[in-house]
């Protein structure tokens, strides 16, 4: 495991489950803030639509990345790899 709490320790006390992540980031924190809060703002709208769906959600993390310039930070969207932990 990590370097946190051992009282969380086993896999049964985790309160939740990894379904996606996007790498591809060379460190730019900057665009890993942005692409969090573009990521965040997309799943807030399908709540808010009745999507409850936790797939739709981490399905977001691929339309975020098309919203990366390149003139801004240096990377392209093609650059960012969406992965999701499911069966499509």
């Amino acid at each position: 495991m990590g370097i946190g709490s051992t009282s969380t320790e086993p896999m049964h006390l985790h309160p939740y489950d990894l379904f996606a992540y996007i790498y591809g980031f060379n460190e730019n924190n900057d665009l890993m803030f942005y692409i969090e809060r573009i990521w965040k703002e997309k799943r807030d709208q399908l709540i808010r639509n009745g999507v409850n769906d936790p797939k739709s959600w981490a399905y977001c993390g691929e339309e975020s990345i098309n919203f990366v310039n390149e003139d801004s930070f240096g990377i392209k969207p093609s650059d960012l790899t969406s992965v999701c932990l499911f069966n499509k």
